[in-house]
């Protein structure tokens, strides 16, 4: 299965693309190291993460980051 998942800030911008690629159907760990897309430390606040994969599975979720 295909799949994406990004991170966004409180304001809907996207800050990182976590990951982009195949899974297969099983549980799955996915780290995000607290960098946006240019490689620059984000600040401790509040962040969603998006999940999609095929076939049309969507979740979003809330996290916060604390350093």
């Amino acid at each position: 299965m295909d799949a994406d998942v990004a991170i966004y800030d409180i304001l809907g911008l996207k800050v990182a693309e976590a990951f982009s690629g195949e899974l297969n159907p099983r549980q799955h760990l996915i780290n995000w190291n607290g960098t946006d897309s240019r490689s620059h430390v984000v600040s401790s606040e509040v962040y969603f993460f998006r999940f999609e994969s095929n076939p049309g599975i969507l979740l979003i979720r809330k996290l916060t980051l604390l350093r």
